[in-house]
């Protein structure tokens, strides 16, 4: 079982932030944990010149906290001699960072590297193939940069989706992650590209029945605002909805007069900003209602309602759901379990309004509220052929419901693709 494998078992959701420079002390470990993170990303980079003595310290430290580490260490980042000369060069650099940290029960994996563009995808596939090969119980810690189309001109690969599929089938990592920060420039054509990221992504993922994380956006700069808590909900909402997980948000932290960037968690002046309370609200909230339950869901269905973006489909047909209402736009998933139960999530796809959304779903089954740490059953009315029951979501906001038939089944008929919500007769009955 690998690192990551152990972290799924117990219902841990992995929640982690950049960290770029920066040292080790005891006020580094307590903005970790009050942050709501479970993963620490260690300051760059150690050396294989350093002692070891103060690494193996801090990961005492990580471990004794109860949170995983990724480990930075330069030996274990992709280069091209992991192509050029058959791998032999970096599979030794490997071993060695291995032999020296990889014991270590407060390590995740190592970070292998981030975004590899023209020249470097092979390497990059690469090197999880050898950190596969040399420590098969780490999980390696990739980031790849976001999809969009026209994107393999940057990277060099023909097709995007059959370079995803290379990276999952000959680098066999624990899990895919990527950075996406579009969601937070202006206009519906942001939007329209974060969804389509996450949609190249997770396509992957379920082809090759891998995981899936997103690196989102925490810290103003460039064209991207800074985001509000309303935003880092929705972040998180959408990206669950989709299948994900777990995060790597961008960024802890950035030194004085960096460019535009501004209002990450911690301050040029090594202060916690608003931003840090309130994505440690969000982080800790997020843990604490869907980590045990997002863990160990499989998506099976994902489809947009109201707004349709990324090239996901509109709600047509569901064999759980016959029509849904809100006055915002709804991404409905269908997911399962380990134990083949059923489940079904309704997220509102709105940066900036709550609403009320109702979900009709087919025939008389029981439905259980599944967010929340536990299960209760859900406020619910039947009537006629389907049963009703509602949420209140903030934006972003995603609720979990358990739909149990009680191996009664109803029949599902056809419906064309397309068609949005039918009678509605429930809006307004269920309180």
């Amino acid at each position: 079982m690998t690192r990551y494998e152990q972290m799924k078992k117990a219902g841990v959701m992995p929640i982690s932030f950049w960290l770029y420079g920066g040292a080790w002390d005891e006020g580094a470990l307590s903005i970790w944990k009050d942050i709501g993170a479970s993963v620490v990303m260690t300051p760059h980079s150690y050396n294989p010149s350093a002692p070891k003595e103060g690494a193996l310290k801090m990961l005492d430290d990580i471990e004794w906290a109860g949170l995983k580490a990724i480990f930075c260490d330069t030996r274990a980042t992709f280069d091209l001699d992991a192509v050029k000369r058959k791998g032999a060069p970096m599979r030794k650099r490997v071993r060695e960072a291995v032999a020296d940290f990889g014991h270590h029960p407060g390590l995740l994996g190592f970070h292998a590297g981030d975004e590899p563009t023209t020249g470097l995808t092979e390497a990059s596939v690469q090197t999880l193939k050898i950190h596969r090969e040399v420590a098969p119980d780490l999980s390696t810690f990739l980031n790849f940069g976001p999809y969009s189309r026209g994107v393999e001109g940057w990277i060099g690969e023909p097709d995007y989706s059959h370079f995803l599929d290379r990276v999952c089938r000959d680098g066999k990592p624990d899990y895919l992650i990527h950075d996406v920060y579009w969601q937070m420039a202006p206009g519906e054509a942001s939007i329209n590209g974060y969804f389509g990221s996450l949609k190249m992504y997770s396509d992957a993922a379920r082809r090759h029945n891998i995981d899936w994380m997103v690196s989102p956006l925490c810290c103003g700069h460039f064209t991207y605002r800074c985001p509000s808590e309303d935003d880092f909900r929705w972040q998180v909402g959408t990206a669950l909805a989709h299948g994900a997980k777990g995060f790597c948000w961008f960024l802890l932290g950035i030194g004085m007069g960096y460019q535009n960037y501004r209002l990450s968690p911690i301050d040029e002046h090594g202060q916690r900003t608003d931003t840090f309370h309130s994505i440690s609200r969000i982080n800790r909230t997020t843990q604490a209602l869907y980590g045990p339950l997002v863990m160990n869901l499989t998506l099976r269905n994902v489809w947009h309602q109201g707004k349709g973006y990324g090239g996901f489909e509109p709600f047509h047909d569901s064999r759980l759901l016959k029509w849904a209402k809100s006055d915002t736009p709804l991404i409905l998933s269908e997911f399962v379990d380990p134990k083949g139960r059923e489940y079904f999530s309704v997220c509102n796809n709105s940066q900036t309004d709550s609403c009320m959304a109702t979900l009709a779903f087919r025939g008389r089954p029981t439905i259980y509220k599944a967010s929340g740490g536990g299960e209760g059953l859900a406020k619910s009315q039947t009537k006629g052929d389907i049963t009703g029951t509602f949420s209140w979501l903030a934006p972003g906001q995603i609720d979990f419901f358990r739909i149990d038939y009680a191996g009664k089944r109803p029949k599902v008929p056809h419906i064309s693709k397309g068609v949005g919500p039918g009678e509605q007769v429930l809006i307004g009955e269920v309180k």
